[in-house]
């Protein structure tokens, strides 16, 4: 058996892919639990064995929105260096993709692409693809496939934490493009979305 490793490391190093830089940003959250007990952590950071409940909540508030205006912010200033920089939203389920996307119509030509209409959704990510509008919203099709080399930032703002999985995420930003230097993932503070970014 013969095994050949080809490492992230090196396929920065030869050109093959982008480095991936992480943003995040801390919150503190509040909510009744199941059980009807009120909880609260003052950072998701350290949120501990409500990090799930945490990180639940806090991105079904202003903070969500807080972390996608951060994204948008830097995805505008680079866009000055790369014109020609994409921006892919990454929502927990329709309802907020939707809320998302309605927040980004109001000042960008943007699409959303889920599952509740897979026609008008292909059409979005062929039409995003060809660089007709700059910005898409979506949950969880575009994740593994979609190969879009000029997406430069990811707003990340869904609670799903498998390594893996976010893993595949990150990697819609590290596609090389002619002008494009590197890729900006923005997302909560908590503990397993920094191991994965690491």
């Amino acid at each position: 058996t013969r095994v050949i490793q080809y490492s992230r490391k090196q396929a920065i190093i030869d050109g093959s892919i982008l480095p991936v830089y992480g943003k995040t940003i801390d919150c503190a959250a509040e909510w009744i639990s199941a059980e009807g007990i009120h909880r609260q952590v003052d950072s998701i950071r350290r949120s501990g064995a409500d990090r799930s409940e945490a990180l639940y909540t806090a991105l079904r508030t202003e903070y969500a929105y807080q972390l996608l205006s951060a994204c948008i912010e830097n995805w505008e200033n680079e866009r000055k260096e790369y014109p020609d920089a994409k921006l892919l939203v990454v929502a927990p389920n329709i309802e907020y993709a939707e809320n998302y996307h309605r927040f980004l119509a109001r000042h960008y030509l943007s699409e959303i692409a889920t599952s509740d209409d897979s026609t008008a959704a292909h059409k979005a990510i062929e039409s995003f693809k060809r660089g007709l509008f700059p910005v898409l919203t979506c949950v969880g099709m575009c994740y593994e496939g979609l190969s879009v080399p000029s997406i430069s930032h990811i707003a990340c703002l869904t609670q799903i934490r498998s390594v893996p999985w976010l893993e595949q995420c990150f990697a819609r930003a590290n596609r090389c493009a002619p002008g494009k230097t590197h890729g900006t993932i923005y997302g909560p503070a908590d503990q397993m979305f920094l191991r994965a970014m690491q």
